[in-house]
Protein backbone atom coordinates (compact mmCIF):
# COMPACT_ATOMS: atom_id res chain seq x y z
CA UNK A 1 0.00 0.00 0.00
CA UNK A 2 2.55 2.40 0.95
CA UNK A 3 4.46 1.79 -2.52
CA UNK A 4 1.02 3.14 -4.24
CA UNK A 5 0.07 5.83 -1.95
CA UNK A 6 3.43 7.30 -1.00
CA UNK A 7 5.91 8.70 -3.79
CA UNK A 8 9.68 7.91 -3.25
CA UNK A 9 11.29 9.50 -0.41
CA UNK A 10 7.71 10.94 0.87
CA UNK A 11 6.62 11.25 4.31
CA UNK A 12 3.77 8.30 5.46
CA UNK A 13 1.37 10.07 8.10
CA UNK A 14 -0.47 7.56 10.56
CA UNK A 15 -3.08 9.40 12.66
CA UNK A 16 -4.03 6.05 14.08
CA UNK A 17 -0.19 4.41 14.82
CA UNK A 18 -1.54 1.61 17.15
CA UNK A 19 1.42 -1.16 17.08
CA UNK A 20 3.23 1.06 14.53
CA UNK A 21 2.90 -1.53 11.41
CA UNK A 22 3.00 1.14 9.07
CA UNK A 23 5.87 3.07 10.30
CA UNK A 24 7.86 0.12 10.14
CA UNK A 25 6.59 -0.76 6.66
CA UNK A 26 7.49 3.03 5.66
CA UNK A 27 11.05 2.41 6.58
CA UNK A 28 11.33 -0.76 4.71
CA UNK A 29 10.14 1.58 1.73
CA UNK A 30 12.48 4.54 2.30
CA UNK A 31 9.86 6.95 3.22
CA UNK A 32 10.06 9.15 6.09
CA UNK A 33 7.06 8.79 8.97
CA UNK A 34 5.14 10.60 11.32
CA UNK A 35 2.71 8.39 13.41
CA UNK A 36 -0.09 9.85 16.26
CA UNK A 37 -1.21 7.60 18.50
CA UNK A 38 -3.37 8.60 21.57
CA UNK A 39 -2.65 5.59 24.02
CA UNK A 40 0.63 6.18 26.11
CA UNK A 41 1.12 2.40 26.10
CA UNK A 42 0.80 1.83 22.73
CA UNK A 43 2.74 4.93 21.64
CA UNK A 44 5.53 3.00 23.41
CA UNK A 45 5.09 -0.42 21.61
CA UNK A 46 5.34 1.15 18.53
CA UNK A 47 8.30 3.32 19.17
CA UNK A 48 10.03 0.01 20.09
CA UNK A 49 8.72 -1.75 17.33
CA UNK A 50 9.89 1.33 14.76
CA UNK A 51 13.22 1.59 16.54
CA UNK A 52 13.96 -2.37 16.12
CA UNK A 53 13.21 -1.59 12.16
CA UNK A 54 15.31 1.33 11.75
CA UNK A 55 18.28 -0.54 13.72
CA UNK A 56 18.12 -3.92 11.74
CA UNK A 57 20.62 -4.68 9.27
CA UNK A 58 19.29 -5.39 5.53
CA UNK A 59 20.63 -7.94 3.31
CA UNK A 60 21.47 -5.06 0.64
CA UNK A 61 23.36 -3.25 2.76
CA UNK A 62 25.51 -6.24 3.84
CA UNK A 63 26.47 -7.70 -0.26
CA UNK A 64 29.64 -5.83 -1.78
CA UNK A 65 28.95 -4.65 -4.91
CA UNK A 66 28.03 -7.73 -7.19
CA UNK A 67 31.38 -8.23 -9.78
CA UNK A 68 31.64 -7.87 -13.21
CA UNK A 69 30.70 -11.06 -15.18
CA UNK A 70 34.12 -12.91 -15.37
CA UNK A 71 35.49 -11.05 -12.60
CA UNK A 72 36.27 -13.77 -9.71
CA UNK A 73 35.86 -12.78 -6.39
CA UNK A 74 38.63 -13.64 -3.72
CA UNK A 75 37.29 -16.64 -1.08
CA UNK A 76 40.45 -16.12 0.81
Amino acid sequence: MIRVSCPPGGTVLDCFMGSGSTGVAAHAEGREFVGIELDPQMYAVACREIEKAQNQVRMEDMIDATPERGEQTKLF
